[in-house]
């Protein structure tokens, strides 16, 4: 019985490990994809403001 806990025990952990580790992987995943897009806005931006001044000059 002791030996049976024990090992639901640790399996208990090692699944609550690994949700954390997926959890943490789709945040950082999500988090750069985040970053990406805004990067992606403040380059179009600013290609756009450059266009602008080229065309308006």
């Amino acid at each position: 019985n002791n030996n049976n806990n024990n090992n639901n025990n640790n399996n208990n952990n090692n699944n609550n490990n690994n949700n954390s580790i997926a959890i943490i992987i789709t945040i950082t995943i999500i988090i750069i994809i985040t970053i990406t897009i805004i990067i992606i806005i403040i380059t179009t931006t600013i290609i756009t403001i450059t266009i602008t001044i080229t065309v308006a000059v």
